[in-house]
């Protein structure tokens, strides 16, 4: 997977005129998936993807943020299944694969 996302800013650089240069707003396009887990029945995986984004409560420039997406194992497809402001981390499958456990950073807490 680290070397899909290699290969998608290779290609979305080489599609630049030759003259134009990486700017910071180019860095700031790029969105790293992460921590990928296989649901216990196999047919679903689970993984993180991080972007950066303007800070919503205008605290400092620039955060991170980590979004959970949905991805079935025959298809193919994904979906997002988190979004907003507050960042996720640390996913985990029940052990019979129909829930998905994480937690949300709420700024000062956390919640799962």
């Amino acid at each position: 997977m680290k070397h899909l996302f290699l290969l998608l800013f290779a290609f979305s650089v080489l599609g630049q005129s030759p003259k134009e240069k990486i700017q910071v707003t180019d860095l700031l396009k790029i969105k790293t998936a992460g921590r990928p887990l296989v649901s216990p029945k196999g047919n679903q995986f689970i993984y993180t993807v991080t972007s950066i984004v303007d800070d919503p409560d205008k605290k400092n420039d620039f955060v991170y943020q980590t979004h959970l997406h949905l991805g079935n194992l025959k298809t193919g497809e994904t979906r997002a299944l988190t979004s907003g402001k507050y960042s996720i981390a640390s996913p985990v499958w029940s052990p019979d694969g129909s829930k998905i456990a994480f937690t949300r950073d709420m700024g000062a807490k956390s919640q799962v």
